[in-house]
């Protein structure tokens, strides 16, 4: 899988490596961008308008090779892509409220509304984090395509096996059930 497909297509399926690495990639570059922006606009990043919108243009520019890192990841599991639009999607709503913010008449929490949008974010990437960060996806072939897997999967060596030896791994054995009073012949 090319770093195209990985960033800009939902088409497919990845493991849980190829989701680390493209998670930790998207990560990287949003934080260094975010460093250059501050490095041009300064304190005014956070503080003025024009920092502020540009801000959330950047952070809504990552947004869709996020998606699509998640949306194939959801697929190995043979889940919907659509699950991946719930952390983007409360993502903007945040953005947006950022942006324009809406007062709700409490002197003491004035963007309670965005706090808890936030408390909400960390329980949706908290469930990211365990559901395609953690949980393997379907074993073989579903509805999204073949196992990412199988296509890296070389045969175990056994420990200590000699370098360039190869000594692999066998499958073990099938279990015979012998009944009482069935006498067992071979193995």
């Amino acid at each position: 899988m090319t770093a195209g497909d990985l960033f800009f297509s939902t088409q497919g399926r990845i493991g849980r490596s190829a989701y680390w690495v493209g998670m930790i990639a998207i990560a990287a570059i949003s934080y260094l961008s975010s460093i250059t922006l501050w490095g041009a606009l300064g304190p005014s990043l956070y503080s003025g308008a024009a920092g502020r919108f540009a801000l959330i243009a950047l952070t809504i520019l990552w947004l869709y090779p996020s998606y699509c890192v998640m949306a194939k990841r959801f697929q190995d599991q043979n889940e919907s892509a659509a699950f991946a639009l719930i952390g983007p999607g409360v993502t903007v709503l945040v953005a947006a409220l950022v942006l324009f913010p809406v007062e709700l008449h409490d002197p003491w929490h004035p963007q309670a509304l965005v706090r808890l949008l936030l408390y909400v974010q960390a329980m949706i990437a908290l469930f990211y984090f365990i559901a395609l960060g953690c949980v393997r996806g379907t074993a073989g072939p579903n509805r999204y395509g073949p196992n990412p897997n199988a296509l890296y999967r070389r045969p175990r060596t056994l420990p200590g096996a000699a370098a360039g030896v190869g000594l692999t791994a066998r499958r073990p054995m099938p279990v015979r059930i012998v009944r009482p009073g069935q006498l067992q012949t071979s193995f």
